[in-house]
């Protein structure tokens, strides 16, 4: 998770693909840099950036299992409803999802 120095209005979940880990948004993508510089020039509001991991266990990432999406639903929703509740966000965005968008992640 990416905090930004001052009061974030959006969440941005960042989803990866199959052949990443849990650090590559900030490893490969450097998206904290990315996001600082975005804000400074006004070219993206402040944002909360959110970078879950895709295995919703860690027996499932040990045994490389992806859930299905149901499982990943049942995982995303309520961490994006905490989420939006905590930071009072006033939208989400998503970005980078490999398969279909997650209910968890209309709107």
């Amino acid at each position: 998770m990416y905090l930004p120095h001052a009061p974030a209005q959006r969440i941005l979940y960042l989803l990866r693909g199959v052949g990443d880990n849990e650090y590559s948004w900030e490893i490969q993508g450097h998206v904290s840099a990315l996001a600082e510089h975005l804000a400074q020039s006004d070219g993206m509001p402040l944002s909360l950036i959110v970078m879950p991991f895709g295995f919703v266990t860690q027996e499932n990432k040990l045994q490389r299992r992806f859930p299905d999406r149901a499982e990943f639903d049942d995982y995303m929703l309520p961490l994006v409803g905490r989420l939006e509740r905590l930071y009072e966000s006033k939208g989400k965005l998503t970005a980078g999802s490999a398969t279909a968008p997650s209910p968890a992640l209309d709107g």
